[in-house]
């Protein structure tokens, strides 16, 4: 694949941006139950509140965060759930806070990117009469 010099740099920031979607995302601890990862630490009566999903909600916008899983923690312990743990209890972790992708989005990016692919096809094409 041969891109023209107008183009190498559209294509080294396309693939330097989803290559370090996380990159910059400090690692946390939490408590991973259910699908969930629980961010507050306990206090008092409360074990560990304020769950978060570990995948995006369909309706999901770049602004909405969810959890990455990361590792368990070494000696990976159980951790209480909510008020005087009825939540039950999970499994310390180590996670991520990231905003969900721009999956909604993807069309309009890849709109652009079609037609300056046809542009350049055209461009490269010779006729022999």
């Amino acid at each position: 694949m041969c891109l023209s010099g107008k183009f190498k740099w559209f294509f080294v920031l396309i693939v330097s941006t989803f290559s370090f979607e996380d990159a910059f995302s400090q690692v946390l601890k939490g408590c991973r139950s259910g699908g969930m990862i629980y961010r507050n630490p306990p206090t008092g009566a409360f074990g560990w509140t304020s769950p978060l999903s570990e995948t995006c909600p369909a309706n999901a916008t770049t602004t909405t965060q969810y959890t990455r899983f990361v590792q368990n923690t070494t000696g990976s312990s159980s951790c209480p759930i909510g008020l005087l743990s009825l939540g039950g209890t999970g499994v310390s972790v180590d996670y991520r806070l990231l905003n969900c992708p721009i999956d909604g989005w993807i069309a309009f990016l890849l709109i652009p990117a079609a037609f300056a692919g046809i542009l350049m096809i055209r461009r490269s094409q010779t006729f022999k009469n």
